[in-house]
């Protein structure tokens, strides 16, 4: 919903209680009364926005399978969305301990 001529920022951080994903865009935002809406299936923020009302739910049950939360945060009230992903601290420690796998052709 972030217009051509809008920013999308995406963070990563390791905090104190894991690895977090922050997403910033200066799109029209969603309101406090439709945040607990737009996090179910197939429910949008409101009649005229496009879409079939299924990218934060998925983004949610994504986080929710990987042992995260996700969050819709106040911070950017009017001026965009502001959405975070916070993993658990094992999350971090589990990706240093991954070996990559090499390719043959």
């Amino acid at each position: 919903y972030t217009p051509s001529s809008g920013r999308v920022q995406v963070r990563v951080a390791v905090t104190d209680v894991g690895p977090r994903l922050e997403i910033h865009d200066s799109g029209p935002g969603i309101a406090l009364e439709e945040r607990v809406a737009v996090l179910q299936r197939f429910r949008r923020a409101s009649a005229d926005t496009s879409g079939y009302g299924l990218g934060l739910s998925i983004v949610r049950r994504i986080a929710e399978l990987h042992g995260a939360t996700f969050e819709l945060s106040d911070s950017c009230l009017g001026v965009g969305l502001c959405a975070a992903v916070q993993f658990p601290k094992q999350a971090l420690a589990s990706s240093r301990a991954t070996t990559p796998v090499s390719r043959r052709d």
